[in-house]
């Protein structure tokens, strides 16, 4: 057998993985015996370097990881669902703790202000008759919205209060709370101002007016209190604003605003109404200087412009707030020392005095003597416009008698009628009682049975008298004035004042008798009596305003005016006279105004000798331009029992507004103040290819427009047309 040799390697070599070099021995050769020896090669020997043992660093690797048991793995997941677990618990916990105070916060939130609303209905409810009862409902609601203020800010509802889903129902909350805290504080301060005016029995609260005198601290105090009412209400109003109602679960929240809002809203109005009055009521009330005003009855039995003429008189003055009362007298007996004698003047009934308008006036006429122009003091209103009538009544007074006037109440009987309704009535020597339901037929036809009867002059003293007593008496404030306040669109009640802050703010009442400034566009429609001769029949009449206005496609109109007079008078002198107290003609002159630009008027002729006892014009037509506004006057005479017209006719070139394919018609009309209201009917034709299309007050009918308006106020309607 042969073996084969091994080759030598040098001793760096290694053999297979996990094997050693051999060694020496290992490697010497075994030659058979007999064979012959083999060459050997030369071998030479290894080379030899030193190394330092730094110079080689073996890496140590690191051991190999054990497999994790099956049981660690388990354990840690147990771990993590436990947190999971407790994480979702408390979570739970915290969403039935927010629901369950979310819900006791809002149910004791919605109990206690519906219990705080209820005391407010039931406080406005009493406030006028029973204070002290009121003044425990305020309370009452106060306490309510305090426990709704606790519930609304329990942790829950501040929480709640960050959340997008809840952050507009917690804010609104909070905003209906403030505004209702508000309002009870302003009701707080309405009881002391009411307390005030209308005192309790046995109260110590003073008074604002008593025993004629009124208490110019409590004046100031009561404008300060209507003042902070006033602030209050417009926080109120900020936060009601504020809020916004469309979260979850607020559907009934806008209403509730809405509501609030209105009341809000009023009571504020109000307060900024009266402040300028109650600012200035110490000056009207003589703090610094005394003042004296005229109050006057007007007689609608002979009709002015501006009212009836002046029936009976009575000053009032005023110092420090204490008032005393002139005598109320019937202005034919008043003794006018600087006057003419009663009859002197020529024309004249009543005596002349001494006067002449502030500013020219067209509708006054005087006449000169010695020197001098004079004019009865009972024809000093003979301007449509009180705020003129009103001062020329007080020149005429003081021309009369010397005595300066610093203001004009006038009342005529319809505002006399609301008067009694509130106050009951008067005593009247020969009469009875007058009152509501009497008042106007006693003093406007009963009293001229007979020509100036002194029974007329002591009925007219007695009721003078009644009434400024009915007014200076100190219960019922409120009512009183409400009632008067009533009468005044219609014109019956009018007041002037000397002091222009004063006057300003009548006119801005409502309470100065103004005739409404002219338009650019549109149309006017208004009527007024100016009564000639004295015959005292005006109660008896009836007028009505008719008016055809044809449309043209250019927004200018053509317009028929026909006023109808019904005279229901009859002849008391048994001589059919024209004139004087027992005559039962109307002779009056009929003043309309024209709208702005009126042009190709016409009117009836006046004819070249009036015929005896008939109803007819009695002579030529003036235009009287007075503060932009032109006022067209004709006499007429309406026999007793008798109807007559006065028809006018003129060209408006400005009639209606373009407002692309239609325009609009402007409609105003002035307030009359009869004793009964002139009706109108006015009838809109639309110009062909064009209707009439609605309007305000506006009926429409096969295309036309017609407005039924009673003169009781000034307003101003519309009328719309349309092409097509």
């Amino acid at each position: 057998m042969t073996i084969r040799p091994f080759a030598r390697t040098s001793p760096t070599s290694s053999g297979p993985k996990g094997e050693q070099p051999p060694s020496a021995a290992e490697t010497t050769m075994v030659t058979p015996v007999g064979t012959p020896a083999p060459s050997v090669p030369s071998v030479s020997p290894p080379s030899v370097r030193w190394e330092h043992p730094l110079e080689r660093v073996e890496e140590i690797a690191s051991p190999p990881r054990r497999p994790r048991l099956p049981w660690l793995r388990r354990r840690k997941v147990l771990v993590w669902a436990g947190v999971v677990l407790v994480v979702l618990g408390a979570l739970a916990g915290f969403g039935v703790w927010m629901a369950l105070g979310l819900r006791d916060s809002a149910r004791d939130v919605k109990t206690q202000a519906t219990a705080a609303e209820d005391e407010l209905t039931a406080f406005r409810t009493v406030a006028g008759s029973d204070p002290t009862a009121a003044s425990r409902h305020l309370d009452a609601a106060a306490l309510h919205l305090a426990t709704a203020r606790r519930s609304s800010r329990t942790t829950q509802m501040r929480i709640a209060g960050v959340l997008p889903w809840a952050k507009i129902p917690v804010s609104d909350l909070g905003h209906l709370l403030d505004a209702a805290d508000a309002t009870v504080s302003a009701g707080h301060y309405a009881l002391d101002v009411s307390g005030a005016i209308k005192p309790v029995p046995g109260s110590s609260q003073q008074p604002l007016y008593a025993d004629h005198v009124f208490s110019l601290p409590v004046v100031q105090q009561t404008a300060v209190k209507a003042q902070q009412i006033s602030s209050l209400m417009a926080g109120a109003e900020q936060d009601l604003l504020e809020v916004d109602g469309t979260g979850p679960k607020e559907q009934e929240v806008p209403g509730i605003r809405d509501r609030a809002l209105d009341q809000v809203r009023s009571l504020r109005k109000q307060m900024e109404q009266a402040l300028p009055l109650l600012r200035l009521l110490p000056g009207v009330l003589g703090a610094d200087t005394p003042r004296t005003y005229l109050v006057t009855v007007l007689n609608q039995a002979e009709m002015r412009p501006s009212g009836g003429a002046p029936l009976s008189v009575a000053t009032l003055t005023l110092d420090k707030g204490v008032m005393t009362q002139g005598a109320a007298q019937s202005t034919s007996d008043v003794k006018f020392p600087n006057g003419l004698a009663q009859g002197a003047g020529k024309g004249f009934i009543n005596a002349p005095v001494p006067w002449k308008p502030a500013v020219a006036d067209p509708f006054f006429s005087g006449q000169r003597v010695k020197g001098k122009t004079y004019t009865p003091f009972v024809n000093a209103n003979t301007d449509p416009d009180f705020r003129v009538s009103g001062q020329n009544l007080a020149l005429a007074w003081q021309g009369g008698t010397g005595q300066h006037i610093d203001g004009v109440i006038a009342l005529d009987m319809n505002a006399v009628r609301e008067l009694l309704r509130v106050t009951g009535g008067v005593d009247a020597a020969g009469y009875g009682q007058v009152n509501d339901q009497n008042v106007a037929q006693l003093l406007l036809a009963n009293v001229y049975a007979e020509a100036d009867s002194p029974q007329r002059h002591l009925l007219n003293a007695a009721l003078m008298g009644g009434l400024v007593q009915r007014l200076s008496e100190g219960g019922g404030l409120t009512d009183k004035a409400k009632a008067l306040f009533a009468s005044a669109p219609g014109r019956h009640f009018q007041i002037w004042m000397a002091d222009p802050s004063v006057q300003q703010f009548i006119s801005g009442a409502g309470l100065s008798g103004a005739v409404a400034a002219p338009a650019t566009t549109g149309d006017r429609i208004a009527l007024f009596n100016q009564n000639l001769k004295g015959a005292k029949v005006d109660a008896l009449q009836q007028r009505t305003v008719d008016e055809i206005i044809t449309m043209q496609a250019d927004g200018s109109a053509k317009v028929q005016r026909t006023v109808t007079q019904s005279n229901g008078a009859i002849d008391r002198s048994g001589k059919m006279l024209e004139y004087g107290e027992l005559s039962g003609f109307a002779r009056d002159s009929l003043v309309t105004v024209l709208p702005t630009g009126a042009s190709d008027v016409t009117t009836p002729p006046a004819p070249a000798k009036p015929q005896q006892g008939a109803t007819q014009v009695l002579g030529k037509r003036q235009v009287l331009a007075v503060g932009g506004l032109s006022y067209l006057r004709q006499p007429v005479q309406i026999a007793p029992g008798s109807t007559g017209t006065w028809p006018v006719t003129f060209t408006i070139p400005k009639a209606a507004v373009a407002e692309g394919d239609g325009m609009t018609l402007q409609v105003a009309y002035d307030a009359n103040n009869d004793l009964t209201p002139v009706r109108t009917r006015t009838v809109v034709i639309p110009p062909p290819g064009w209707r009439v299309t609605g309007g305000t007050g506006v009926q429409v009918a096969s295309g036309q427009g017609v407005l039924d308006v009673a003169l009781d106020r000034t307003q101003t309607l519309s009328v719309v047309l349309s092409r097509g």
